[in-house]
């Protein structure tokens, strides 16, 4: 399974695809599919200067998607806990930065599941 998630725009919300991605996830998660696996959600952002607030942005962004996702499912403790956000900033780019086009590309969340 190959997710990945648009950070919020300005007006806090996930775009309509991600949305869908949130309830097919959820949904999955539902069915014990991933019981006894980690899920990862990793954030990534397009380079800016200062990046030290990249890997803040990109750690928030993570931790928002985590969090749209608990708004939609009912765990147990156990499966709770091994879902965790975390945040690279710019590293591993998709594409080169510094368009509006590839910035929007490299603002990200991947799910990774162990």
């Amino acid at each position: 399974m190959t997710i990945t998630f648009r950070p919020p725009d300005a007006t806090g919300s996930l775009d309509p695809v991600s949305m869908s991605h949130i309830k097919m996830l959820a949904d999955t998660i539902k069915t014990d599919r991933f019981k006894g696996r980690a899920i990862y959600f990793v954030g990534f952002n397009f380079d800016a200067p200062d990046q030290t607030r990249n890997i803040e942005r990109s750690q928030q962004q993570a931790a928002d998607v985590l969090q749209a996702l608990l708004t939609k499912i009912k765990t147990s403790d156990g499966q709770l806990n091994s879902m965790v956000s975390m945040g690279f900033g710019s590293i591993l780019p998709n594409t080169c930065d510094g368009s509006a086009i590839g910035n929007r590309v490299n603002n990200r969340v991947e799910v990774w599941i162990k």
